[in-house]
């Protein structure tokens, strides 16, 4: 009885066991079941978590813009379109994807708490249940990924909505804290290459777990490509780092078998290669498998690489560029899709089969090859690019050689050999087209980039002295955002070992001091004293070099607080502030460099605006016209363009709302932005600076001034005066110096900017003129007066008023006329009407003043732009006080004889008439000095009467000369025009008058800018025969246009000259071992048929002061040598259409480059150029941007 319980108590035991063991079996297999499907549902759960995250952050910022936006706007302005917008059905499918997250970390967690614990029994129930949960997890998240339409639009919004907050300059709201990627070192490329040629016999049947290799070794590539880009989203992140990890575990793979099958010993060798086989192969087929879903990921998860790197940017040329081997590969491809297809007619016609497979081989390789030649920005993908193309020729061999074969015997051997090319091509077509960079151009330092290069190159300087950088402006010109791209330079970085940035408090000397210290030591721990601060500061910066960041530092008080707390060091360390004040930044330190930021340009104000709001290309004019008067009201002040960013941002972009723009802009929240600015600067204005800057009420509202018109109008009212150690300059350059003075202090902006740097046209920024100017404002009507006490009076037509009175309306024969309107000093007209009315109406008006004795006192009569003004000659004769008569843009055909009694006039400008010849009364103008002719209607003198000079002249700009001109007869006197300091003038002359004419310029001592050109009976140019210019030690400016006839003038270039231009020269010899010794050269431009031989060379330190050189339509170059150290001060580089030029191995010594510009240049040169762009820079302070078009 006991025997028999005893056994059937074994049994169940046994049975039980067995139950047991069965259960552990199983749960072993569900465990590795379950390894996969976590390793799975890991990384989708990662990417699930990262775009959940990227969605919350782009909701964040939002939220933080349109309460910034209400800052600047009333309340009830909704700034849509700036925060991310989800509809009802996004939001739901963003809490989903919220759930299976949780869900997902949780099976996660609990997968790796059993891991080891399976032969547990209690942990077998909770096994399967957790293969249960994983199931329906991996179900959802798969249906959920599924729904492309919803997901994509996701998508969109994001990244639209980030796109919009990445653009924002105002970075006091929005700062890019996110990574950069950078490359791992991995050997997988070594390694592989090792064990395919050096161990084929050791993998041999696994070729297609090997082509996997070669993709990861172009996934590596494209991680290379990424290097140093700005990861926009967490979920870019999490995919690059799912990218390494497979490189990591194919790399793993590959040592684990070349370390098993290693000095084995011989009677067990066989065993442990078929081992070692078995692992490796198993491993590839997985990593194989998880690349696949890698790509796969990058594609539902939207993961989009965009360069967004100003330095880095490209503009797209009219034709596509092209890869540099292509010619090369061109010939092995075709050639191999050519071979196989020749092979064809030999297929029997029963095995058509055998023909689709093949002709279906070489669509794809022309196909996969036609994508690689058009791949968008081929310059962000240099290394990625190379091996793709390695692969696509390996693929066209291998295909060449295996389907002869298959066509030869289609049986299963070549048919799997097919097979495996065919998926080959498949998965090489999957990797090009999701590793692409996309090109995006950023602007959000727009008009600081060379600013931008400019304190990069001084803060990482060589002198080992500590040293202040100031940064100056008004509020919201864009000093912290210019800083901060100082900050996170690469080369900074780089540089200083310890960076810290600090915004400056208001408070006493302890809460800066305190401030300053957590901010640089980032804790707050053991400061309870000044004295702990400073200490524990000091220790922290005196041992490496330093760059320390002030941030808006308000008054002297404050520095003298900080530089208490700042070692004394002799390691290069560097401190660079953000003020608005010049006062604090010269107090910091009286050698310190003063950076003032200007206010934006128009077109820079329009590339601000874009950032926020979409301009499409064909927008309507009326529209376009209305953005840019609404810009201007702006004023080129960055705060204030995105504050009209904010208002606009999310709308259509039409009358209706730009006209609710312009109203509101012109509100006081606008105006508080330039109230400070006028509050600040005022005070420090000296008496001629507010002299000048008064002149700008008399010019209409967004009125782009040129300056040369600006600086006539001082110097004709004395406005400047060369006094104490500027009594050797002229009236002219004080003038000049006065209006970058007004620019500096951000009281005017400069709107148009020429190539060289210098301000072409200029104004005040309306809302500061309305602050300063609104008690001077009339009433609204179409001809508006602009009068005051300084007798200057303007004459503005609103062409779009219709109730136009006019001019008539000022009537000058009423006794209530003002004073000061009566005998105004300036009238200036603004008509810009067609027709002759124009002309009446104002011949009329200065008529009845002139009749009526009002303006006897008149020093300037300005008509530019209003057609043929009828100027009788009892009105000019009238004028004698008149000191500026400005007539450009008329369309005059002639002016009247009585100009000759004007004998106060020291600047006659009638450029651009119809004017031919100018009446001989002009000989007797003695106190003339600036006289402006229209060049293209050859403009002329009659002969000069006897006894009269124009000894006072100092500017002839436009003169024709002839053999029949008067001008050139009697140039042996010495007393013809010797004053002159800027001339420009085209001949038509024989060899003998040539030499006269060069015989009297080179009397010409006091010359500054000379502008020469020898031209045919149509204005072709013609030999030009100089002979030496080394007496003219005051010229800076020289262009030659003509055939040199005796190229050793430039052997005779005084050392003064700045700026030069050579055209149709026609050079035989290299210039530059000539031209490189002007020491103080700037600017040097070649243009058409300047040059006609192949070769120059610029040694080392030559041309040390060079900014700008310019290579235009030298069709003969061919080698351009730069060596080291030569042109280090090379800014702006242009080569226009030089067809044979080779790209010069010396652009790498050109380490001060900030902008390259090729245009109409051979698509070799321009891809040569961007594909070694990273080989040629990477090195160098600031890689230089690059346009290049037609």
């Amino acid at each position: 009885m006991a025997s028999n319980i005893f056994l059937a108590v074994c049994n169940v035991l046994g049975m039980l066991w067995a139950i047991y063991l069965i259960l552990v079996i199983e749960s072993y297999a569900f465990f590795y079941w379950l390894a996969d499907n976590i390793n799975w549902l890991d990384k989708e759960s990662r990417l699930l978590d990262a775009l959940k995250c990227d969605i919350d952050e782009a909701i964040k910022s939002g939220d933080l813009l349109e309460s910034k936006a209400r800052q600047f706007w009333d309340s009830d302005v909704s700034p849509a379109g700036i925060t991310l917008q989800l509809n009802e059905e996004e939001k739901k499918w963003v809490n989903k994807l919220t759930n299976l997250v949780r869900y997902s970390k949780r099976h996660v967690a609990t997968f790796y708490n059993l891991n080891g614990d399976v032969l547990v029994f209690n942990k077998l129930i909770s096994l399967f249940d957790l293969v249960r949960q994983i199931r329906q997890t991996n179900d959802d998240i798969s249906k959920h990924l599924s729904d492309s339409k919803l997901r994509d639009g996701i998508y969109q919004s994001l990244e639209k909505s980030r796109s919009k907050i990445i653009s924002l300059q105002d970075r006091s709201i929005i700062t890019r804290k996110n990574k950069t990627v950078s490359v791992q070192q991995s050997g997988l490329t070594t390694k592989s290459n090792n064990l395919m040629t050096k161990k084929k016999d050791l993998i041999f049947g696994m070729e297609e777990e090997m082509e996997s290799i070669k993709l990861l070794i172009l996934l590596q590539a494209f991680l290379k490509d990424l290097h140093g880009l700005q990861l926009e989203s967490q979920t870019e992140k999490i995919w690059v780092e799912q990218a390494n990890e497979i490189i990591r575990n194919a790399e793993c793979a590959i040592d684990t078998f070349t370390r098993r099958t290693a000095n084995q010993v011989r009677w067990i060798s066989n065993f442990f290669m078929w081992f070692a086989r078995h692992k490796l192969r198993k491993e590839l087929k997985y990593i194989q498998t998880a690349f696949v879903d890698l790509l796969n990921r990058k594609k539902i998860f939207g993961c989009k690489f965009i360069s967004r790197d100003l330095s880095e940017s490209v503009r797209q040329p009219r034709q596509q560029q092209t890869f540099t081997f292509q010619d090369i590969d061109d010939a092995v491809i075709s050639s191999a899709v050519r071979n196989i297809r020749n092979q064809l007619p030999q297929v029997p016609p029963t095995w058509k089969q055998v023909a689709s497979e093949v002709n279906s081989i070489c669509d794809q390789l022309k196909n996969i090859y036609k994508e690689f030649k058009d791949a968008a920005a081929p310059e962000l993908l240099y290394n990625s690019r190379g091996v793709c193309l390695e692969i696509i020729r390996s693929i066209a061999q291998v295909s060449e050689k295996y389907t002869k074969a298959y066509m030869k015997d289609p049986g299963p051997k070549h048919f799997k050999e097919i097979e495996q090319i065919k998926l080959a091509i498949n998965r090489l077509e999957l990797i090009m087209s999701e590793c692409l960079i996309e090109q995006k151009e950023l602007i959000s330092v727009v008009g600081l980039k060379e600013d931008k290069h400019t304190l990069v190159l001084q803060l990482t300087g060589t002198s080992e002295k500590s040293s202040v950088i100031s940064i100056v402006g008004i509020k919201g010109t864009g000093k912290t955002t210019l800083a901060k791209e100082i900050f996170n330079h690469r080369n900074i970085e780089n540089h200083f070992p310890i960076r810290a940035w600090v915004e400056v408090p208001q408070g006493n000397d302890y809460a800066i001091l305190r401030s300053l210290a957590t901010q640089v030591l980032t804790t707050n721990e053991g400061l309870h004293k000044r004295e702990n601060c400073i200490s524990k500061v000091q220790d922290h910066l005196k041992e490496k070099p330093y760059l320390l960041v002030l941030d808006n530092i308000h008054k002297k008080d404050h520095w003298d607080t900080i530089k208490a707390a700042l070692p004394e060091t002799m390691n290069g360390s560097r401190i660079l502030l953000t003020t608005r004040y010049k006062t604090v930044a010269l107090h910091a330190e009286q050698s310190t460099t003063v950076h003032q930021l200007r206010l934006r340009t128009k077109e820079e104000s329009l590339m601000l605006f874009k950032q926020m709001v979409t301009l499409q290309p064909d927008v309507d004019k009326q529209v376009a016209k209305l953005a840019k008067k609404v810009l201007g009201r702006c004023g080129g002040l960055p705060v204030s363009i995105f504050s009209l960013g904010y208002l606009m941002s999310g709308k259509d972009v039409t009358i209706d709302e730009l006209s609710r723009a312009l109203e509101r802009i012109n509100q006081d929240q606008n105006q508080t932005l330039w109230f400070d600015t006028l509050k600040e600067r005022y005070e420090d204005l000296d008496e001629t600076q507010r002299n000048c800057l008064s002149y700008f009420r008399h010019f209409p509202r967004d009125f782009e001034i040129p300056k040369r018109r600006l600086v006539a109008f001082w110097v004709a009212e004395g406005l400047v005066k060369p006094i104490g150690n500027h009594s050797n300059k002229s009236e002219e350059y004080l003038a000049e110096k006065q209006l970058m003075k007004l620019i500096d202090q951000n009281m005017i902006q400069a709107v148009e900017i020429k190539p060289d740097g210098k301000v072409k046209t200029c104004r005040m920024p309306s809302t500061l003129r309305e602050l300063m100017f609104r008690d001077n404002k009339k009433k609204t009507r179409s001809w508006s007066l602009s009068t005051s006490s300084d007798q200057r009076l303007a004459c503005h037509f609103d062409d779009d008023d219709a109730s136009f009175n006019p001019i008539h309306g000022f009537d000058v024969n009423s006794v209530n006329v003002p004073l000061q309107e009566r005998n105004p000093l300036s009238i200036l007209f603004f008509d810009t009407r067609e027709g002759n009315k124009p002309g009446e109406d104002i011949g009329n008006f200065l008529l009845k003043g002139i009749v009526s004795g009002y303006f006897n006192a008149l020093k300037i009569l300005d008509l530019e732009r209003v057609f043929r003004p009828q100027l009788q000659p009892k009105i000019i004769r009238k004028l004698v006080k008149l000191t500026y008569l400005g007539l450009r843009w008329t369309y005059l055909e002639s002016i009247p004889s009585s100009i000759g009694n004007l004998q106060s006039l020291q600047t006659l400008d009638v450029k651009h008439t119809c004017i031919r010849t100018l009446p001989r009364s002009i000989w007797k103008l003695e106190k003339l000095r600036n006289l402006y002719l229209n060049q293209s209607f050859r403009s002329k003198f009659v002969r000069q009467p006897r006894g009269n000079s124009l000894k006072s002249l100092q500017t002839l700009w436009g003169v024709f000369i002839d053999e029949t001109s008067p001008l050139l007869q009697g140039m042996e006197r010495q007393d013809r025009l010797t004053n002159l300091r800027r001339l420009k003038l085209a001949f038509q002359l024989t060899q003998p008058q040539q030499k006269a004419l060069t015989k009297w310029i080179e009397q010409l001592n006091h010359l500054q800018s000379l502008k020469l050109r020898s031209v045919d009976d149509i204005g072709d140019p013609e030999a030009l025969r100089l002979k030496s210019l080394s007496n003219l030690q005051n010229l800076s400016t020289l262009y030659l246009l003509g055939k040199l006839v005796k190229p050793c003038i430039l052997e005779t270039l005084p050392q003064s000259l700045t700026d030069l231009t050579l055209s149709a020269s026609e050079l035989l010899h290299d210039p530059m071992p000539e031209l490189q010794k002007l020491r103080n050269l700037k600017s040097l431009c070649f243009h058409s048929k300047s040059y006609i031989g192949n070769c120059m060379v610029c040694t080392t330190d030559g041309f040390p002061q060079l900014q700008v050189l310019k290579f235009w339509k030298l069709e003969e170059l061919e080698e351009w040598d730069v060596k080291e150290k030569a042109m280090k001060n090379l800014i702006k580089l242009e080569i226009r259409s030089c067809k044979k030029l080779k790209v010069p191995e010396g652009l790498k010594h050109l380490s001060s480059l900030q902008k390259l510009n090729l245009t109409e240049m051979p698509d070799t040169f321009t891809t040569k150029v961007m594909n070694a762009k990273r080989k040629i820079w990477d090195d160098i302070a600031h890689s230089p941007e690059i346009i290049y078009g037609w």
